[in-house]
């Protein structure tokens, strides 16, 4: 989730002639985007948690993730990524 967020935000920066960062924290990479396109900040607390994901899956002892948690959170990541793709011209993915 983390990485397919990450990737598309990175993109959409560049789409937008920005330099993304070298960093992982999604938060910061979708106020990056929100200085040129603020419709995609409904996703922060997405990008905020799947960013804790992220950490806690590399450097164990993280807390146990729930089912239904990683479910809505799966598609909530597929709404952003469509919403992002959209928003680029592409619309090869289906919307969630």
């Amino acid at each position: 989730m983390q990485q397919a967020i990450e990737k598309n935000l990175k993109g959409y920066l560049i789409l937008h002639g920005k330099k993304p960062p070298r960093i992982h924290e999604l938060d910061t990479l979708l106020n990056r985007i929100s200085e040129f396109d603020d419709s995609l900040v409904d996703f922060m607390d997405l990008c905020e948690k799947t960013s804790r994901y992220y950490i806690e899956a590399r450097y164990p002892p993280g807390s146990p993730l729930e089912y239904e948690e990683i479910k809505d959170d799966l598609d909530l990541t597929w709404k952003l990524i469509a919403k992002i793709r959209a928003k680029a011209g592409i619309s090869d993915i289906e919307q969630r």
